[in-house]
C-alpha cells in the first residue's frame, strides 16, 4: 500500500479543474467541493493537516513550536503501524522539527530527489510532498530555499509598487499549477502505480491565493501575507481536497458537498490505511474526522472554519501567549461568512455560522506556543550558506 499526500502551496479550490491530471483525479475520485484550510497560512495549516486538530489547539505557527505532549500526528500513526514514512519539503531543515515520527525530508524543489524518494520503498509507505512551485512568485527552478525567498521578496516589492501586475501573476500561477499537474503529479502517480500496489493520492492546498481581489476597499498591498493569511475570502480559504485511489483504495467517484477542513486529512488517511486515529472527541467544535468509508460526506460541522495568527498582521511576531497569538479567523456556511481580524474587527456577510461566544472561549483556552529546543540541531553555517545560495 502506498499513500501520497500532496500539499501544493497556495493551491486554490478552483485551480484543479483545468489541468488534465488534476481533472482526472477529480473525475475519478472523491472531490470535497467545500473544503477550507484550517489555518490561514502555511505553518498552522500544515500543522492542522498532520495533527488532525485546529491550529490554536495545537499552538503551532513556527517550526520551533512543539505540539502538545501526547497529541497524535499522521507521521507517528503510520510509523507505529510499520509503514515507511518519507517526505519532501522546500526547506528540509525546518519542516516539522521535533515532531514525533517526522521523516528525514528531502528537498521538494529537486524533482530528482522526490523521484528517488518514491522509488526507495518496496513495502507499505506514506509519502508527504509539500510542493513549492505554486507559491508566489511561481518560479519553476531547482534553487536553494534562500534563493526562492529572496526572489519572492523582490517580486512582492515590485507587486506592491505596481498593483496592476495582478493579472500577470495570476497567469504565472496558472502555469505553475499546470506544471505541477503535468510535469510532477502525473509522474508521481504513474511511479507509485507501476509496482502493482494499492495507491491512494490525496491532493490539497495549505491555503488559497489572490492577486488583489480580496483586499478590503482602499487597502494597498503591503506584504506577502496580503495575498493569503490576512484576509478571509473564498479565494484565500477555499482549497481542493481530492482523494484518488487504485486497487483496494479506489472509490466510487463522487462530489461531496459538506463542509470539511484540512484537519480532516490525518484521520481520513489513517482510516484509508486501516489504522486507528487517537484524536480528541466530544468537543463542541469537532476536531478532525475521517471522511473515508461510511463516514464520507457525513462530517457534521455544517460550516468551514479557518483560524488565523497574529504574525500575518505583524510579520515575524510570535508571542508565546496563545491569547495574543490566535487573534483572527473566519467561519463560513450557507448562511454567509463571519470573520474577525486585528485590522478590521468582526465583519458579517450573513448569519454567523458558528457561535461567536463558543469560538471566543476556544481561543481564550488556546495552547500557548512552546519554543522547543529538543528537535534536530539547527543547520550549520555551511548549510545555511547553501540555503541562501552562497555555497553548494
Amino acid at each position: 500500500m502506498k499513500i501520497l499526500l500532496v500539499v501544493a502551496d497556495s493551491l486554490r479550490g478552483d485551480a484543479i479543474f483545468a489541468p488534465p491530471t488534476m481533472r482526472a483525479m477529480v473525475d475519478g475520485g472523491l472531490c470535497f467541493e467545500r473544503a477550507v484550510c484550517s489555518g490561514s497560512w502555511t505553518i498552522p495549516s500544515l500543522a492542522a493537516m498532520v495533527g488532525g486538530d485546529w491550529p490554536h489547539r495545537l499552538g503551532l505557527c513556527h517550526w520551533r513550536h512543539r505540539p502538545p505532549a501526547g497529541a497524535p500526528n499522521l507521521f507517528q500513526a503510520f510509523r507505529d503501524a510499520g509503514f515507511f514514512v518519507g517526505g519532501a519539503f522546500p526547506n528540509p531543515a525546518w519542516a516539522f522539527r521535533g515532531w514525533p515520527g517526522a521523516p528525514a525530508w528531502v528537498d521538494s524543489n529537486s524533482p530528482a530527489a522526490v523521484r528517488a524518494l518514491l522509488e526507495s520503498v518496496q513495502g507499505d509507505a506514506l509519502f508527504v510532498i509539500h510542493h513549492w512551485g505554486t507559491h508566489f512568485p511561481y518560479i519553476a527552478s531547482e534553487r536553494p530555499w534562500g534563493v526562492h525567498q529572496r526572489g519572492a521578496a523582490a517580486a512582492m516589492e515590485g507587486f506592491c509598487a505596481e498593483p496592476g501586475l495582478g493579472p500577470t501573476f495570476a497567469r504565472r500561477y496558472d502555469r505553475a499549477v499546470m506544471r505541477l499537474s503535468e510535469e510532477h503529479l502525473a509522474g508521481w502517480i504513474e511511479q507509485l502505480c507501476s509496482g502493482g500496489d494499492d495507491v491512494l493520492v490525496a491532493l490539497t492546498g495549505d491555503h488559497g491565493e489572490h492577486w488583489g481581489s480580496a483586499l478590503p476597499a482602499g487597502r494597498p498591498l503591503e506584504h506577502l501575507f496580503d495575498l493569503h493569511g490576512r484576509w478571509f475570502t473564498d479565494e484565500t480559504t477555499r482549497v481542493p481536497m481530492v482523494l484518488w485511489g487504485s486497487g483496494r483504495l479506489a472509490r466510487t467517484p463522487a462530489r461531496v458537498g459538506d463542509w470539511v477542513g484540512s484537519l480532516d486529512l490525518a484521520p481520513t488517511l489513517c482510516a484509508a490505511a486501516g489504522l486507528p486515529w487517537a484524536g480528541p472527541t466530544g468537543r463542541e467544535i469537532p476536531a478532525g474526522q475521517s471522511l473515508w468509508g461510511g463516514d464520507a460526506g457525513l462530517c457534521p460541522r455544517g460550516f468551514g472554519l479557518t483560524i488565523g495568527s497574529l504574525n500575518p498582521y505583524r510579520p515575524e511576531t510570535y508571542p508565546a501567549r496563545a491569547t495574543e497569538m490566535w487573534v483572527a479567523g473566519s467561519a463560513v456556511s450557507e448562511a454567509g461568512r463571519c470573520s474577525w481580524d486585528p485590522l478590521r474587527g468582526p465583519t458579517l456577510e450573513g448569519a454567523p455560522p458558528v457561535d461567536a461566544a463558543r469560538l471566543s472561549q476556544e481561543l481564550a483556552g488556546a495552547v500557548d506556543a512552546r519554543m522547543g529546543e529538543d528537535g534536530p540541531p539547527p543547520p550549520s553555517l555551511a548549510e545555511r550558506m547553501a540555503m541562501l545560495g552562497y555555497a553548494e
